[in-house]
């Protein structure tokens, strides 16, 4: 039996990451006679951990999910946050003294470093955070353990040295694959790596299986002769770290209530929200439109189950998304999208849903434009051989390292 390690398991806080993790588990499946562990991003005192580690079992229980190696207690007393970030700075410089990791990379064949979004280094955090995560990496790496990247997007570098330095990280990789035609393009450009070695591909998300659960939310068809349009909204940074401008979190608010209240004759609407840190924005939106001019044309959906979402999207016509893995779920569900980002996210959701034919938007005007277009869309049916290809590729490359 092949033994294949993952760095790093999500948090189940955010269904996009967690998604993330079920298309990967779901694209091993698909292997002979493999046993997987995935270490968690998350020590065994957080309730991250557990929480993730019950939903990963839940869906797929014969996977082995470990602690990650250092924790870190957001809410834990000054002394605490203090004593984590001493242990993981001495880790980070004396790896050898932790027997887990030398025991977790010992005891597998191949290492997957999971998809995401963690090839940027623009930042002193971004810096702080590739030197945590790859950290086993590199003893991996010296043992001379095959590496795999997963398939992540970049953001473009501030100046040469964020460039260097991301070389320096991706050396320990023996393949990395890159989920959107922006990022990889621009990491071929900057000579991040070979052609060779940096293959263009899908975020893993789109391989999550068609798991609908039966006790999905209802979705209520106000009318069966109107088109039914999802919409989710994001006002959090990039990696959900603080908030953006307060000109845009109003630019957005303005946009949804000016959307539903002009079209609610034209179509039933659905909030749905997949992850904690939207909850608040999208509940009082929703509330202010569901009292106005009694507006009976709006359902609300929150999940965090990745698998549970993907059913939702399946049964709207239209998805108008701020989250990159609501889209995602969306389309590998058969639901077309149009995106609306802001350009200091980076390349990833214009990248993906340029890549699948459909088109990303920075002002409400333009989206508003584009949503009767859409509905004559017919991309959806070479979207799934393209994941199928993309699908394959991958999986064509982990048997010729595992010899199978």
């Amino acid at each position: 039996m092949k033994r294949i390690l993952v760095y790093y398991l999500y948090s189940q806080k955010n269904a996009g990451d967690m998604a993330i993790c079920f298309g990967l588990l779901d694209l091993l499946s698909e292997l002979k006679d493999c046993e997987i562990t995935m270490v968690s991003r998350y020590s065994k005192k957080d309730a991250s951990f557990f929480e993730s580690k019950q939903i990963i079992n839940k869906y797929h229980p014969n996977v082995i999910v470990k602690p990650g190696y250092i924790g870190f207690d957001r809410a834990g007393s000054f002394f605490s946050k203090a004593k984590a970030y001493f242990k993981g700075f001495f880790l980070s410089l004396f790896p050898f003294f932790s027997k887990r990791i030398k025991d977790d990379i010992t005891n597998c064949d191949l290492i997957l470093f999971n998809g995401g979004n963690y090839l940027r280094c623009n930042s002193f955090t971004d810096r702080l955070r590739l030197k945590a995560l790859f950290t086993p990496l590199k003893i991996a790496k010296k043992r001379g353990k095959s590496i795999f990247c997963m398939p992540q997007s970049t953001a473009k570098a501030k100046n040469q040295g964020s460039i260097n330095t991301l070389k320096k990280y991706c050396k320990v990789f023996d393949q990395i694959f890159i989920r959107e035609p922006i990022s990889y393009s621009y990491l071929i450009q900057q000579s991040v790596g070979s052609k060779a070695d940096i293959i263009q591909s899908c975020d893993l998300a789109f391989f999550t299986k068609d798991l609908y659960k039966s006790d999905v939310p209802a979705i209520v068809y106000n009318s069966k002769k109107k088109k039914r349009i999802a919409v989710n909204a994001r006002v959090t940074g990039i990696g959900d770290i603080g908030y953006i401008d307060q000109n845009k979190i109003t630019l957005i608010e303005s946009f949804y209530k000016n959307l539903i209240l002009r079209n609610k004759e034209r179509y039933d609407f659905s909030f749905v929200c997949q992850t904690e840190k939207d909850y608040a924005f999208m509940k009082h939106l929703y509330d202010e439109l569901l009292a106005n001019e009694n507006n009976t044309n709006l359902n609300f959906y929150k999940s965090d189950d990745a698998y549970e979402l993907k059913s939702i999207y399946s049964k709207h016509d239209l998805l108008i998304s701020m989250r990159l893995h609501a889209s995602i779920l969306a389309i590998s569900s058969g639901t077309p999208v149009i995106g609306f980002s802001f350009d200091e996210w980076g390349f990833k959701n214009k990248g993906i849903l340029n890549q699948f034919g459909f088109k990303n938007f920075t002002k409400p005007d333009d989206i508003v434009a584009e949503i009767d277009c859409i509905f004559n869309t017919d991309v959806l049916s070479s979207n799934k051989e393209m994941i199928s290809v993309y699908k394959n590729e991958i999986l064509e490359s982990l048997n010729q390292f595992l010899g199978s």
